[in-house]
Protein backbone atom coordinates (compact mmCIF):
# COMPACT_ATOMS: atom_id res chain seq x y z
CA UNK A 1 0.00 0.00 0.00
CA UNK A 2 1.25 3.89 -0.57
CA UNK A 3 0.20 6.23 1.57
CA UNK A 4 0.86 10.20 0.63
CA UNK A 5 0.90 12.86 3.26
CA UNK A 6 1.59 16.39 4.25
CA UNK A 7 1.28 18.57 7.07
CA UNK A 8 -1.79 17.68 8.45
CA UNK A 9 -1.59 15.13 11.51
CA UNK A 10 -4.73 14.98 13.10
CA UNK A 11 -5.84 13.72 10.00
CA UNK A 12 -3.37 11.77 9.51
CA UNK A 13 -3.75 9.91 13.25
CA UNK A 14 -7.03 8.47 11.97
CA UNK A 15 -6.33 7.63 8.45
CA UNK A 16 -3.43 5.62 10.26
CA UNK A 17 -6.14 4.19 13.02
CA UNK A 18 -7.89 2.96 9.78
CA UNK A 19 -5.18 1.31 7.81
CA UNK A 20 -4.28 -0.49 11.90
CA UNK A 21 -8.08 -1.52 11.88
CA UNK A 22 -7.86 -3.09 8.58
CA UNK A 23 -4.61 -4.78 9.43
CA UNK A 24 -2.09 -3.58 6.42
CA UNK A 25 0.80 -5.24 6.35
CA UNK A 26 3.30 -3.31 4.01
CA UNK A 27 3.28 0.94 3.65
CA UNK A 28 5.24 2.70 1.61
CA UNK A 29 4.73 6.70 3.00
CA UNK A 30 6.14 9.54 0.90
CA UNK A 31 5.93 12.91 2.76
CA UNK A 32 6.15 15.92 1.33
CA UNK A 33 8.25 18.99 2.44
CA UNK A 34 7.14 22.27 4.10
CA UNK A 35 6.06 24.97 1.24
CA UNK A 36 6.08 27.24 3.46
CA UNK A 37 8.31 28.10 6.73
CA UNK A 38 4.64 28.18 8.95
CA UNK A 39 4.39 24.15 7.62
CA UNK A 40 7.43 22.96 9.19
CA UNK A 41 6.35 22.41 12.66
CA UNK A 42 3.30 20.55 10.95
CA UNK A 43 5.27 18.21 8.87
CA UNK A 44 7.72 17.29 11.68
CA UNK A 45 4.67 16.07 13.69
CA UNK A 46 3.76 14.36 10.50
CA UNK A 47 6.66 12.13 9.98
CA UNK A 48 7.04 11.74 14.09
CA UNK A 49 3.63 9.93 13.97
CA UNK A 50 4.74 8.04 10.31
CA UNK A 51 8.33 6.88 11.78
CA UNK A 52 6.23 5.86 15.53
CA UNK A 53 4.46 2.67 13.63
CA UNK A 54 5.08 -0.30 15.28
CA UNK A 55 1.76 -2.14 13.99
CA UNK A 56 3.48 -2.71 9.92
CA UNK A 57 6.45 -2.16 8.34
CA UNK A 58 7.12 1.22 6.70
CA UNK A 59 9.06 2.47 4.06
CA UNK A 60 9.35 6.01 4.36
CA UNK A 61 10.55 8.47 2.44
CA UNK A 62 10.68 11.74 3.69
CA UNK A 63 11.22 14.64 0.77
CA UNK A 64 13.41 17.81 1.48
CA UNK A 65 11.56 19.71 -1.03
CA UNK A 66 8.01 20.53 -1.23
CA UNK A 67 6.60 18.69 -4.43
CA UNK A 68 2.94 19.07 -4.51
CA UNK A 69 0.43 16.46 -4.09
CA UNK A 70 0.48 15.43 -8.34
CA UNK A 71 3.68 15.09 -8.43
CA UNK A 72 4.10 13.69 -5.49
CA UNK A 73 1.61 10.95 -6.33
CA UNK A 74 2.97 10.52 -10.32
CA UNK A 75 6.80 9.72 -9.03
CA UNK A 76 5.56 7.76 -5.97
CA UNK A 77 3.65 5.13 -7.31
CA UNK A 78 5.58 5.14 -10.25
CA UNK A 79 8.34 3.97 -8.04
CA UNK A 80 6.59 1.81 -6.04
CA UNK A 81 5.17 -0.24 -9.22
CA UNK A 82 8.76 -0.40 -10.43
CA UNK A 83 8.97 -3.13 -7.62
CA UNK A 84 5.35 -4.35 -7.06
CA UNK A 85 2.91 -5.98 -9.07
CA UNK A 86 -0.04 -3.61 -8.08
CA UNK A 87 -0.49 -0.98 -5.18
CA UNK A 88 -3.35 0.88 -3.39
CA UNK A 89 -3.01 4.38 -2.74
CA UNK A 90 -4.24 6.46 0.36
CA UNK A 91 -3.88 9.92 0.84
CA UNK A 92 -3.83 11.37 4.50
CA UNK A 93 -7.05 12.32 4.45
CA UNK A 94 -9.32 9.36 3.60
CA UNK A 95 -10.88 7.05 6.04
CA UNK A 96 -12.24 3.57 5.21
CA UNK A 97 -14.55 0.59 7.34
CA UNK A 98 -12.98 -2.37 8.48
CA UNK A 99 -12.27 -4.83 5.63
CA UNK A 100 -11.97 -2.51 2.95
CA UNK A 101 -8.24 -3.52 2.16
CA UNK A 102 -9.30 -7.26 1.86
CA UNK A 103 -12.02 -6.04 -0.41
CA UNK A 104 -9.76 -3.92 -2.88
CA UNK A 105 -6.49 -6.66 -2.79
CA UNK A 106 -8.69 -9.55 -3.50
CA UNK A 107 -9.94 -7.33 -6.60
CA UNK A 108 -6.65 -6.83 -7.42
CA UNK A 109 -5.54 -10.16 -7.04
CA UNK A 110 -8.90 -11.21 -8.99
CA UNK A 111 -8.35 -9.06 -11.91
CA UNK A 112 -4.69 -8.99 -12.44
CA UNK A 113 -4.28 -10.43 -15.78
CA UNK A 114 -7.37 -8.69 -17.56
CA UNK A 115 -6.52 -5.87 -19.30
CA UNK A 116 -10.06 -4.24 -19.65
CA UNK A 117 -9.34 -3.36 -15.74
CA UNK A 118 -7.25 -0.81 -15.10
CA UNK A 119 -8.46 0.35 -11.60
CA UNK A 120 -9.89 -0.92 -8.13
CA UNK A 121 -11.60 1.95 -5.76
CA UNK A 122 -13.44 2.26 -2.51
CA UNK A 123 -15.24 4.69 -3.27
CA UNK A 124 -19.21 5.30 -5.08
CA UNK A 125 -21.78 7.62 -4.75
CA UNK A 126 -25.69 7.30 -4.73
CA UNK A 127 -25.26 9.77 -7.38
CA UNK A 128 -23.46 7.71 -9.93
CA UNK A 129 -23.47 4.42 -8.69
CA UNK A 130 -26.69 2.43 -10.80
CA UNK A 131 -29.38 1.23 -8.96
CA UNK A 132 -30.70 -2.54 -8.20
CA UNK A 133 -26.73 -3.72 -7.69
CA UNK A 134 -27.71 -5.44 -4.20
CA UNK A 135 -23.98 -6.00 -2.54
CA UNK A 136 -22.33 -6.43 -6.15
CA UNK A 137 -19.69 -4.54 -7.37
CA UNK A 138 -20.11 -2.98 -11.07
CA UNK A 139 -17.55 -1.76 -13.58
CA UNK A 140 -16.99 2.03 -14.46
CA UNK A 141 -15.69 3.88 -17.14
CA UNK A 142 -14.40 6.87 -15.26
CA UNK A 143 -12.09 5.92 -12.40
CA UNK A 144 -11.70 7.02 -8.93
CA UNK A 145 -9.10 9.12 -6.82
CA UNK A 146 -10.33 8.09 -3.17
CA UNK A 147 -8.54 4.86 -1.88
CA UNK A 148 -7.57 3.29 -5.02
CA UNK A 149 -5.68 0.43 -6.89
CA UNK A 150 -3.88 -0.55 -9.68
CA UNK A 151 -1.47 -2.92 -11.37
CA UNK A 152 1.61 -1.63 -13.11
CA UNK A 153 0.28 -2.90 -16.37
CA UNK A 154 -2.12 -0.74 -16.56
CA UNK A 155 0.11 2.52 -15.00
CA UNK A 156 2.17 2.49 -18.25
CA UNK A 157 2.11 5.54 -19.97
CA UNK A 158 0.51 7.53 -17.34
CA UNK A 159 4.02 9.74 -17.65
CA UNK A 160 3.78 10.07 -21.34
CA UNK A 161 1.30 12.81 -21.62
CA UNK A 162 -0.86 15.05 -20.04
CA UNK A 163 -4.51 15.08 -19.42
CA UNK A 164 -4.56 17.51 -22.20
CA UNK A 165 -2.72 15.90 -24.39
CA UNK A 166 -4.72 12.74 -23.24
CA UNK A 167 -7.57 14.50 -24.26
CA UNK A 168 -6.56 15.48 -27.67
CA UNK A 169 -5.87 12.02 -28.07
CA UNK A 170 -9.22 10.93 -27.09
CA UNK A 171 -11.02 13.12 -29.56
CA UNK A 172 -9.22 11.99 -31.93
CA UNK A 173 -9.81 8.53 -31.65
CA UNK A 174 -13.99 9.28 -31.78
CA UNK A 175 -14.08 9.89 -27.83
CA UNK A 176 -15.61 13.21 -26.73
CA UNK A 177 -14.01 15.12 -24.03
CA UNK A 178 -17.15 15.31 -21.57
CA UNK A 179 -18.07 11.51 -22.28
CA UNK A 180 -18.08 11.06 -18.18
CA UNK A 181 -19.08 14.69 -17.30
CA UNK A 182 -18.37 18.06 -18.43
CA UNK A 183 -16.09 19.05 -15.73
CA UNK A 184 -13.71 16.96 -17.09
CA UNK A 185 -12.52 18.88 -20.15
CA UNK A 186 -12.19 22.12 -17.36
CA UNK A 187 -9.68 19.78 -15.09
CA UNK A 188 -7.85 18.98 -17.99
CA UNK A 189 -6.64 22.30 -18.58
CA UNK A 190 -5.92 23.46 -14.77
CA UNK A 191 -3.90 19.82 -14.38
CA UNK A 192 -0.72 22.13 -14.39
CA UNK A 193 -2.29 24.79 -12.58
CA UNK A 194 -3.99 23.40 -9.70
CA UNK A 195 -1.95 19.77 -9.48
CA UNK A 196 -4.53 17.90 -10.32
CA UNK A 197 -3.07 14.94 -11.10
CA UNK A 198 -6.34 12.88 -10.66
CA UNK A 199 -7.93 14.29 -13.96
CA UNK A 200 -4.93 12.64 -16.20
CA UNK A 201 -6.13 9.22 -14.42
CA UNK A 202 -9.42 9.62 -15.24
CA UNK A 203 -8.31 10.67 -19.10
CA UNK A 204 -5.53 7.36 -19.22
CA UNK A 205 -8.94 4.67 -18.51
CA UNK A 206 -10.87 7.15 -21.18
CA UNK A 207 -8.25 7.10 -23.76
CA UNK A 208 -7.45 3.22 -23.21
CA UNK A 209 -11.32 2.38 -22.54
CA UNK A 210 -10.06 0.97 -19.37
CA UNK A 211 -12.94 0.15 -16.61
CA UNK A 212 -12.40 0.55 -12.97
CA UNK A 213 -14.15 -1.53 -10.26
CA UNK A 214 -16.48 0.35 -8.11
CA UNK A 215 -18.29 -0.96 -4.76
CA UNK A 216 -22.12 -1.50 -4.82
CA UNK A 217 -21.62 1.34 -1.83
CA UNK A 218 -19.06 3.30 -0.42
CA UNK A 219 -16.47 2.35 1.97
CA UNK A 220 -14.09 5.33 2.15
CA UNK A 221 -14.46 9.00 3.49
CA UNK A 222 -12.91 12.19 2.47
CA UNK A 223 -12.33 13.89 5.73
CA UNK A 224 -10.21 16.75 4.70
CA UNK A 225 -12.71 19.74 3.43
CA UNK A 226 -11.67 21.83 6.20
CA UNK A 227 -9.64 25.50 6.80
CA UNK A 228 -6.75 22.85 6.26
CA UNK A 229 -7.18 21.18 3.06
CA UNK A 230 -4.94 22.92 -0.04
CA UNK A 231 -6.88 21.59 -3.04
CA UNK A 232 -10.00 19.31 -1.82
CA UNK A 233 -13.60 21.05 -1.89
CA UNK A 234 -17.08 19.57 -1.91
CA UNK A 235 -19.82 20.30 -4.09
CA UNK A 236 -23.36 20.68 -2.74
CA UNK A 237 -25.14 17.12 -3.16
CA UNK A 238 -21.90 15.23 -2.93
CA UNK A 239 -21.74 14.28 1.20
CA UNK A 240 -21.41 10.37 1.58
CA UNK A 241 -24.62 8.71 2.98
CA UNK A 242 -23.17 7.51 6.63
CA UNK A 243 -20.94 4.57 6.12
CA UNK A 244 -21.90 1.09 5.88
CA UNK A 245 -20.36 -2.03 6.56
CA UNK A 246 -17.69 -3.36 3.82
CA UNK A 247 -19.75 -5.38 1.50
CA UNK A 248 -19.24 -9.14 1.59
CA UNK A 249 -16.52 -10.11 -1.35
CA UNK A 250 -18.01 -11.59 -4.14
CA UNK A 251 -18.43 -15.66 -4.18
CA UNK A 252 -17.62 -14.60 -8.36
CA UNK A 253 -16.23 -11.60 -9.26
CA UNK A 254 -18.27 -10.12 -12.11
CA UNK A 255 -16.84 -10.29 -15.73
CA UNK A 256 -15.56 -7.35 -16.74
CA UNK A 257 -18.10 -5.12 -18.10
CA UNK A 258 -19.17 -0.88 -18.00
CA UNK A 259 -22.24 -0.86 -16.39
CA UNK A 260 -24.85 0.85 -19.43
CA UNK A 261 -26.24 3.56 -17.19
CA UNK A 262 -22.73 4.95 -16.16
CA UNK A 263 -21.80 7.63 -18.75
CA UNK A 264 -25.48 8.38 -18.37
CA UNK A 265 -24.90 8.66 -14.26
CA UNK A 266 -21.88 11.19 -14.90
CA UNK A 267 -23.18 13.36 -17.59
CA UNK A 268 -25.99 14.05 -14.91
CA UNK A 269 -23.99 14.57 -12.00
CA UNK A 270 -21.30 17.00 -14.02
CA UNK A 271 -23.36 18.67 -16.45
CA UNK A 272 -22.23 21.97 -17.92
CA UNK A 273 -25.49 23.86 -16.66
CA UNK A 274 -25.03 23.06 -13.13
CA UNK A 275 -22.86 26.34 -13.06
CA UNK A 276 -24.71 28.30 -15.23
CA UNK A 277 -28.20 27.52 -14.59
CA UNK A 278 -28.26 29.02 -11.17
CA UNK A 279 -26.42 32.34 -12.82
CA UNK A 280 -29.35 32.89 -15.47
CA UNK A 281 -32.06 34.74 -13.30
CA UNK A 282 -29.55 37.12 -11.44
CA UNK A 283 -27.98 37.65 -15.36
CA UNK A 284 -31.49 38.10 -16.89
CA UNK A 285 -32.24 40.57 -14.15
CA UNK A 286 -28.88 42.48 -14.91
CA UNK A 287 -29.58 42.82 -18.53
CA UNK A 288 -33.17 43.75 -18.28
CA UNK A 289 -31.49 46.81 -15.83
CA UNK A 290 -29.00 47.75 -18.13
CA UNK A 291 -31.34 47.45 -21.11
CA UNK A 292 -33.54 49.44 -19.60
CA UNK A 293 -30.77 52.28 -18.69
CA UNK A 294 -29.26 52.45 -21.83
CA UNK A 295 -33.15 53.50 -23.62
CA UNK A 296 -33.02 56.10 -20.86
CA UNK A 297 -29.74 57.40 -21.73
CA UNK A 298 -30.87 57.71 -25.16
CA UNK A 299 -34.05 59.61 -24.29
CA UNK A 300 -32.23 62.21 -22.40
CA UNK A 301 -29.15 62.43 -24.89
CA UNK A 302 -31.90 62.65 -27.95
CA UNK A 303 -33.82 65.62 -25.65
CA UNK A 304 -37.07 63.43 -24.84
CA UNK A 305 -36.14 63.48 -21.21
CA UNK A 306 -34.75 65.86 -18.99
CA UNK A 307 -32.22 65.33 -17.00
CA UNK A 308 -33.32 68.09 -14.48
CA UNK A 309 -36.58 65.94 -13.59
CA UNK A 310 -33.77 63.12 -12.34
CA UNK A 311 -32.49 62.72 -8.91
CA UNK A 312 -28.18 63.04 -9.30
CA UNK A 313 -27.96 59.11 -8.27
CA UNK A 314 -30.92 58.08 -10.96
CA UNK A 315 -28.80 60.21 -13.17
CA UNK A 316 -25.72 58.58 -12.59
CA UNK A 317 -27.38 55.25 -12.51
CA UNK A 318 -27.86 55.55 -16.33
CA UNK A 319 -24.22 55.73 -17.00
CA UNK A 320 -22.93 53.15 -14.35
CA UNK A 321 -23.10 49.48 -14.90
CA UNK A 322 -25.65 47.70 -13.39
CA UNK A 323 -23.00 44.52 -13.16
CA UNK A 324 -20.63 46.79 -11.66
CA UNK A 325 -22.88 48.19 -9.21
CA UNK A 326 -23.80 44.64 -8.53
CA UNK A 327 -19.97 43.86 -7.61
CA UNK A 328 -19.68 47.06 -5.15
CA UNK A 329 -22.68 45.82 -3.31
CA UNK A 330 -21.83 42.53 -2.78
CA UNK A 331 -18.00 43.91 -2.15
CA UNK A 332 -19.86 46.18 0.72
CA UNK A 333 -21.59 43.00 2.13
CA UNK A 334 -18.42 40.83 2.23
CA UNK A 335 -16.63 43.85 3.24
CA UNK A 336 -18.89 44.20 6.39
CA UNK A 337 -19.37 40.40 7.06
CA UNK A 338 -15.44 40.45 7.45
CA UNK A 339 -14.84 42.68 9.81
CA UNK A 340 -18.09 41.60 11.96
CA UNK A 341 -16.24 38.34 12.17
CA UNK A 342 -13.12 40.02 12.73
CA UNK A 343 -14.82 42.45 15.54
CA UNK A 344 -16.39 38.85 16.96
CA UNK A 345 -12.70 37.16 17.49
CA UNK A 346 -11.60 39.69 20.04
CA UNK A 347 -15.09 40.98 21.73
CA UNK A 348 -15.01 38.98 24.78
CA UNK A 349 -18.96 40.25 24.95
CA UNK A 350 -20.10 38.55 21.88
CA UNK A 351 -22.01 35.73 22.82
CA UNK A 352 -21.71 32.00 20.79
CA UNK A 353 -18.75 31.03 17.96
CA UNK A 354 -17.49 33.34 15.58
CA UNK A 355 -14.21 33.02 13.69
CA UNK A 356 -12.94 30.33 11.37
CA UNK A 357 -9.11 28.72 12.29
CA UNK A 358 -7.30 26.52 10.57
CA UNK A 359 -5.28 24.92 13.95
CA UNK A 360 -5.76 25.37 17.39
CA UNK A 361 -3.46 27.29 18.22
CA UNK A 362 -4.60 30.08 16.02
CA UNK A 363 -7.83 29.46 17.79
CA UNK A 364 -6.36 29.21 21.02
CA UNK A 365 -4.23 32.63 20.64
CA UNK A 366 -7.39 34.71 19.88
CA UNK A 367 -9.13 33.73 22.75
CA UNK A 368 -9.25 34.43 26.05
CA UNK A 369 -8.89 31.11 27.89
CA UNK A 370 -10.49 30.97 31.59
CA UNK A 371 -10.06 30.92 35.18
CA UNK A 372 -10.05 27.08 35.04
CA UNK A 373 -9.89 27.25 39.16
CA UNK A 374 -12.34 29.73 39.94
CA UNK A 375 -14.84 28.17 37.39
CA UNK A 376 -14.21 25.05 38.93
CA UNK A 377 -15.04 26.17 42.90
CA UNK A 378 -17.98 27.95 40.84
CA UNK A 379 -19.50 24.47 40.22
CA UNK A 380 -18.28 22.60 43.11
CA UNK A 381 -20.15 24.87 45.37
CA UNK A 382 -23.45 24.42 42.54
CA UNK A 383 -23.31 20.96 42.63
CA UNK A 384 -23.15 20.48 46.54
CA UNK A 385 -26.37 22.73 46.83
CA UNK A 386 -27.93 20.01 44.33
CA UNK A 387 -26.38 17.34 45.66
CA UNK A 388 -27.92 18.22 49.29
CA UNK A 389 -31.27 19.06 47.76
CA UNK A 390 -30.73 22.69 48.80
CA UNK A 391 -31.28 23.31 44.61
CA UNK A 392 -32.38 21.22 42.02
CA UNK A 393 -30.43 21.49 38.86
CA UNK A 394 -26.97 22.97 38.32
CA UNK A 395 -25.64 23.25 34.08
CA UNK A 396 -21.73 25.22 33.79
CA UNK A 397 -21.46 26.06 37.51
CA UNK A 398 -25.36 28.19 37.04
CA UNK A 399 -28.42 26.95 39.79
CA UNK A 400 -31.47 26.76 38.38
CA UNK A 401 -35.11 26.61 39.80
CA UNK A 402 -36.35 23.43 38.28
CA UNK A 403 -34.39 20.62 36.07
CA UNK A 404 -34.27 21.62 32.44
CA UNK A 405 -34.15 17.42 31.55
CA UNK A 406 -32.79 16.26 28.03
CA UNK A 407 -35.15 13.60 27.59
CA UNK A 408 -34.13 12.09 24.76
CA UNK A 409 -31.19 11.47 26.48
CA UNK A 410 -32.67 9.99 29.30
CA UNK A 411 -34.97 7.97 27.81
CA UNK A 412 -31.92 6.34 26.13
CA UNK A 413 -30.10 5.94 29.56
CA UNK A 414 -33.22 4.14 30.67
CA UNK A 415 -33.31 2.31 27.09
CA UNK A 416 -29.73 1.01 28.05
CA UNK A 417 -30.51 -0.38 31.80
CA UNK A 418 -33.45 -1.79 29.97
CA UNK A 419 -30.85 -3.87 27.72
CA UNK A 420 -28.71 -4.15 30.68
CA UNK A 421 -31.24 -5.99 32.94
CA UNK A 422 -31.42 -3.15 35.30
CA UNK A 423 -27.68 -2.49 34.77
CA UNK A 424 -26.11 1.18 34.11
CA UNK A 425 -23.38 1.58 33.57
CA UNK A 426 -21.66 4.83 32.30
CA UNK A 427 -18.13 6.03 31.05
CA UNK A 428 -19.03 10.37 31.20
CA UNK A 429 -16.18 11.65 29.65
CA UNK A 430 -15.67 15.19 30.42
CA UNK A 431 -18.84 15.27 32.70
CA UNK A 432 -17.63 17.50 35.17
CA UNK A 433 -18.38 17.38 38.79
CA UNK A 434 -21.24 15.00 38.25
CA UNK A 435 -23.72 17.42 36.13
CA UNK A 436 -25.93 14.40 34.25
CA UNK A 437 -25.79 12.39 37.18
CA UNK A 438 -27.16 15.07 39.48
CA UNK A 439 -29.44 15.96 36.22
CA UNK A 440 -31.03 13.00 36.53
CA UNK A 441 -30.69 11.61 39.92
CA UNK A 442 -34.42 11.37 40.62
CA UNK A 443 -34.75 8.85 37.87
CA UNK A 444 -31.56 6.90 38.38
CA UNK A 445 -32.48 6.11 42.18
CA UNK A 446 -35.46 3.65 40.36
CA UNK A 447 -32.27 1.32 38.78
CA UNK A 448 -31.27 -0.81 41.72
CA UNK A 449 -27.28 -1.24 40.13
CA UNK A 450 -25.87 2.24 38.56
CA UNK A 451 -22.26 3.29 38.14
CA UNK A 452 -21.74 6.83 37.17
CA UNK A 453 -17.75 6.61 36.05
CA UNK A 454 -16.47 10.39 35.51
CA UNK A 455 -13.38 10.77 33.47
CA UNK A 456 -12.05 14.47 33.88
CA UNK A 457 -8.54 16.40 34.61
CA UNK A 458 -7.18 16.11 37.40
CA UNK A 459 -8.66 19.10 39.18
CA UNK A 460 -11.93 18.07 39.00
CA UNK A 461 -10.78 14.45 39.74
CA UNK A 462 -9.63 15.21 43.54
CA UNK A 463 -11.92 17.94 43.82
CA UNK A 464 -14.98 15.38 42.62
CA UNK A 465 -13.27 12.21 44.96
CA UNK A 466 -13.19 14.58 48.18
CA UNK A 467 -16.66 16.19 47.72
CA UNK A 468 -19.28 14.04 45.88
CA UNK A 469 -17.89 10.22 45.19
CA UNK A 470 -19.62 7.77 46.68
CA UNK A 471 -20.94 3.97 45.68
CA UNK A 472 -22.64 5.31 42.55
CA UNK A 473 -20.55 8.24 41.68
CA UNK A 474 -16.65 7.72 40.82
CA UNK A 475 -13.79 9.88 39.21
CA UNK A 476 -11.09 8.98 37.44
CA UNK A 477 -8.03 10.53 35.73
CA UNK A 478 -8.11 8.32 32.43
CA UNK A 479 -10.20 6.59 30.05
CA UNK A 480 -8.40 3.45 30.50
CA UNK A 481 -7.94 3.92 34.96
CA UNK A 482 -12.02 3.54 34.34
CA UNK A 483 -12.25 1.18 32.52
CA UNK A 484 -9.43 -1.22 34.63
CA UNK A 485 -11.48 -0.35 37.65
CA UNK A 486 -15.26 -0.50 36.03
CA UNK A 487 -16.48 -2.14 32.75
CA UNK A 488 -18.89 0.70 31.31
CA UNK A 489 -21.91 -0.43 28.73
CA UNK A 490 -22.45 2.76 27.57
CA UNK A 491 -20.11 5.61 27.04
CA UNK A 492 -22.08 9.55 27.34
CA UNK A 493 -20.07 12.34 25.87
CA UNK A 494 -21.99 15.68 26.61
CA UNK A 495 -21.25 19.11 25.63
CA UNK A 496 -17.57 17.73 25.31
CA UNK A 497 -16.29 16.87 21.95
CA UNK A 498 -16.33 20.53 21.09
CA UNK A 499 -13.94 21.39 23.32
CA UNK A 500 -11.17 18.50 22.71
CA UNK A 501 -8.68 20.07 20.57
CA UNK A 502 -8.57 16.41 18.43
CA UNK A 503 -11.65 15.06 19.45
CA UNK A 504 -11.76 12.10 16.60
CA UNK A 505 -9.10 10.51 18.72
CA UNK A 506 -10.61 10.30 22.02
CA UNK A 507 -13.77 8.68 20.02
CA UNK A 508 -11.12 6.26 18.71
CA UNK A 509 -10.27 5.92 22.57
CA UNK A 510 -13.18 5.01 23.94
CA UNK A 511 -14.04 3.33 20.84
CA UNK A 512 -11.23 0.69 22.41
CA UNK A 513 -13.60 0.32 25.49
CA UNK A 514 -16.14 -2.98 25.34
CA UNK A 515 -19.01 -0.15 25.78
CA UNK A 516 -22.08 -1.43 23.65
CA UNK A 517 -23.83 2.27 23.36
CA UNK A 518 -22.80 5.47 23.01
CA UNK A 519 -24.82 8.84 23.82
CA UNK A 520 -23.64 11.92 22.55
CA UNK A 521 -25.10 15.37 23.57
CA UNK A 522 -24.86 19.27 23.40
CA UNK A 523 -22.87 19.37 20.42
CA UNK A 524 -22.82 21.86 17.64
CA UNK A 525 -22.92 20.18 13.60
CA UNK A 526 -23.40 22.46 10.80
CA UNK A 527 -24.42 20.76 6.83
CA UNK A 528 -20.67 22.13 5.94
CA UNK A 529 -18.36 19.88 3.81
CA UNK A 530 -15.82 20.14 7.20
CA UNK A 531 -15.30 20.95 10.80
CA UNK A 532 -15.04 24.18 11.54
CA UNK A 533 -12.90 25.81 14.36
CA UNK A 534 -14.74 28.55 16.09
CA UNK A 535 -13.97 30.74 19.42
CA UNK A 536 -16.82 30.62 21.57
CA UNK A 537 -17.40 33.16 24.50
CA UNK A 538 -19.04 32.50 27.39
CA UNK A 539 -21.69 35.22 29.22
CA UNK A 540 -20.14 37.12 31.48
CA UNK A 541 -23.08 36.15 33.71
CA UNK A 542 -21.65 32.97 34.18
CA UNK A 543 -17.71 33.38 33.83
CA UNK A 544 -16.12 35.60 31.18
CA UNK A 545 -13.81 33.10 28.93
CA UNK A 546 -13.48 32.46 25.49
CA UNK A 547 -12.29 29.11 24.37
CA UNK A 548 -11.59 27.09 20.86
CA UNK A 549 -14.51 25.20 20.04
CA UNK A 550 -15.19 23.03 17.43
CA UNK A 551 -18.79 23.16 14.87
CA UNK A 552 -18.55 19.49 13.59
CA UNK A 553 -19.93 19.12 9.86
CA UNK A 554 -22.88 16.70 10.44
CA UNK A 555 -22.68 14.41 7.36
CA UNK A 556 -18.65 14.28 7.66
CA UNK A 557 -19.09 13.69 11.72
CA UNK A 558 -21.65 10.52 10.90
CA UNK A 559 -19.85 9.02 8.31
CA UNK A 560 -17.14 8.56 10.50
CA UNK A 561 -19.23 7.39 13.43
CA UNK A 562 -20.55 4.64 10.81
CA UNK A 563 -17.19 3.15 10.58
CA UNK A 564 -17.97 1.46 13.75
CA UNK A 565 -21.24 2.79 15.35
CA UNK A 566 -25.03 2.37 14.13
CA UNK A 567 -26.84 5.62 15.31
CA UNK A 568 -30.25 4.58 16.26
CA UNK A 569 -31.81 8.00 16.60
CA UNK A 570 -30.65 11.55 16.46
CA UNK A 571 -32.29 14.61 18.24
CA UNK A 572 -32.37 18.36 19.35
CA UNK A 573 -29.79 19.15 22.57
CA UNK A 574 -31.34 22.37 24.90
CA UNK A 575 -28.60 24.86 23.71
CA UNK A 576 -28.73 27.49 21.62
CA UNK A 577 -25.36 29.63 20.80
CA UNK A 578 -25.05 31.49 17.52
CA UNK A 579 -22.47 31.03 15.25
CA UNK A 580 -20.56 32.41 11.52
CA UNK A 581 -22.55 29.80 9.71
CA UNK A 582 -26.07 28.41 10.47
CA UNK A 583 -25.68 25.99 12.94
CA UNK A 584 -27.82 23.49 15.79
CA UNK A 585 -26.98 21.91 18.96
CA UNK A 586 -27.69 17.92 18.19
CA UNK A 587 -27.16 14.73 20.01
CA UNK A 588 -27.55 10.97 18.83
CA UNK A 589 -27.93 7.51 20.42
CA UNK A 590 -25.84 4.56 18.88
CA UNK A 591 -25.14 0.88 18.88
CA UNK A 592 -21.50 -1.06 18.14
CA UNK A 593 -21.21 -2.23 15.37
CA UNK A 594 -20.74 -6.00 15.16
CA UNK A 595 -18.03 -7.70 12.61
CA UNK A 596 -19.56 -9.76 10.08
CA UNK A 597 -18.58 -12.45 9.36
CA UNK A 598 -17.61 -12.45 5.69
CA UNK A 599 -18.40 -15.04 2.54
Amino acid sequence: MVLFAYARPDHLRRTLACLRDNRVPLIYVFSDGPRTHDKTELVGEVRALLRAIDWCKVVLLEREENWGLGRSIMAGVTEVLNKHESCLVFEDDLICVPGTYTYLVDALHHYRNDSRVMSVTGWTHPRITPPELNDQPYFDGRAECWVWGTWSRAWQGMNDQNAHEMKLAAAAHGIAPDCYGCDLPAMAEQEKERSLWAVRLLYHHILNRGLCLRPPWSMVEHIGFDAMATNASLPGGWHNPPLRPCPPIPVKWPEPLEHPSCPTLHRAAFPLTNKVEPLLPKLKRVLGRVNRRVRAAIAVISGNREPETMTPRQLAGLFVPPIARLGYRTLQRNLRRWLNIATSNKNPDTLGLSGNYSTWAAAAANSDGYDAENILEKTATALRKVKHREAVYERDSVLFDEVQYAWPLLAALMWVAAQQVGRLNVLDFGGSLGSTYFQNRAFLDSIQDVRWNIVEQLSHVLSGQRQFQDERLRFFESIDACVAESQPDVVLLSGVLQYLERPYDILDALRQTDARFLLVDRTPFWAGSGDRLCVQSVPKEIHRASYPSWIFSLPLFRSILSLHWDVICEFDAIDKLPGPVPLSYRGLIAVRRLTRNRT
